[in-house]
């Protein structure tokens, strides 16, 4: 094994999940062995798809691991298809994807690139927060943030402050299921990149937070929550 991404995911008795080069092919590895390797067969899709990469993999209390799978459905080689696959660290078993192209998210369905990297757990794996690409027969209002498999927004839907939602960016989730998010919107470029929580700016650049002025160009590096509704973000 080779390598690993920043992503990972750890819990105190030992357990973990994350993402190296596995005999040349990029993998799943957990402190039980190989999870998923590519060029393997991809689960839950009609052969001969096979997995090529895997990443941002994380790791719920429950013991449920999750991660970003590239799928080669034709099994010619590159990518022409996303997947979220989910693994019982506790349970064993298979893999199984969760999110896959067309399935139906609310009144969309999923693209077949629509799985993107931007996802978050709440420590106890009770609720997931999306950003996925839905089918809406426009590119300019496909994206969503999800939570639960629901959209709760919409580019270019309304932010509630006179602007529309440009993009979602990064996200976080906490037990409760309170989403913190950051993205831009459709304000002029000094103050279009924001800080949002469940689905309300919280903070904006061009304005002050904490007597710091959020000057052009800001943009939001991190962003976490936890139990009690407390935000760390930078």
């Amino acid at each position: 094994m080779l390598g690993a991404e920043d992503a990972c995911g750890t819990m105190p008795d030992g357990s973990f999940i994350y993402s190296p080069i596995v005999d040349g092919r990029d993998g799943i590895w957990s402190d039980e062995g190989l999870v998923m390797r590519g060029s393997e067969p991809a689960p839950g899709f009609a052969a001969p798809a096979v997995t090529t990469t895997h990443a941002r993999p994380k790791l719920a209390s429950n013991g449920d691991a999750y991660w970003v799978s590239g799928i080669d459905r034709d099994g010619v080689g590159g990518v022409d298809a996303t997947a979220m696959y989910r693994y019982s660290l506790s349970e064993g078993g298979a893999a199984e994807p969760i999110l896959q192209p067309g399935d139906a998210i609310g009144a969309f369905t999923l693209q077949d690139n629509g799985v993107q990297f931007g996802y978050a757990l709440s420590p106890n794996g009770n609720h997931r927060a999306n950003i996925l690409l839905l089918e809406t027969g426009n590119a300019s209002n496909d994206q969503f943030l999800v939570l639960n498999d629901e959209p709760f927004a919409q580019e270019t839907g309304p932010t509630g402050e006179g602007s529309s939602w440009a993009a979602f960016d990064l996200v976080a989730i906490n037990n409760g299921g309170n989403v913190a998010f950051s993205g831009s919107t459709s304000a002029n470029a000094n103050n279009d990149a924001i800080l949002g929580y469940n689905g309300q700016i919280i903070a904006q650049e061009g304005s002050n937070l904490a007597d710091v002025a959020l000057t052009a160009p800001a943009s939001v590096r991190f962003v976490s929550i936890n139990g009690h509704r407390e935000l760390a973000y930078a």
